[in-house]
Formats: C-alpha cells, structure tokens, sequence
C-alpha cells in the first residue's frame, strides 16, 4: 500500500468496478460526482486522468460497456477531427483463424 492507503501496483487484469481503486480514479469519482443531481439524470460522461505515471478513467451513466464505447470512441474521432486529423477503429480478430 501507499502512503495515501492506495496500492501501488497495477491489478493484474483491467478492474470495471464501482469503487475507486487508486488516487486517479478516486479523484475521476469525486469529479463525476456531480451529475448525482437529480437534474443531471440524463448526462453520462468520463472523466479521464493522468499523472505522467499512471491513468485513471471513472465513468458516470453507462449501464451498458458497449454504449460505453461507442460513445467513447465518437467523442474520441471528434477530438481528432477538430485536430485536422483522421481517426478510424478497426476491428481486429482474437486469433488468425478469425480473419
């Protein structure tokens, strides 16, 4: 554990939860916490954080992983748009014989 009562290593396989498991997500928490108003019902949105070492992602609104990402990767493509550039997701099989 950390000074701050975090782990210091990584898990060893990606964490969907809806506790906070380190300094970055307990603070993309904290800002996400604002949409909890009853007025804010209908606004899903991420918060996504990096300290120069380590990322943390928190997510407000999503029942669904799939909606998720597609609106993650939208908001993503618009960025690089408004950037001048181009970005596109291709879909790449688990193994070979999927191709």
């Amino acid at each position: 554990m950390s000074e701050n009562g975090y782990p210091q290593e990584e898990p060893e396989a990606p964490v969907m939860s809806d506790v906070p498991h380190d300094r970055l997500t307990n603070l993309a928490n904290d800002m996400l916490a604002l949409l909890d108003a009853p007025e804010n019902a209908d606004v899903k949105g991420y918060v996504l954080l990096d300290d120069g070492h380590a990322g943390g992602i928190a997510a407000h609104g999503y029942v669904d992983a799939q909606e998720a990402f597609i609106d993650l990767f939208t908001h993503l493509r618009a960025m690089a748009k408004a950037n001048g550039m181009t970005l596109d997701f291709v879909a790449v099989p688990e193994s070979p014989e999927d191709l």
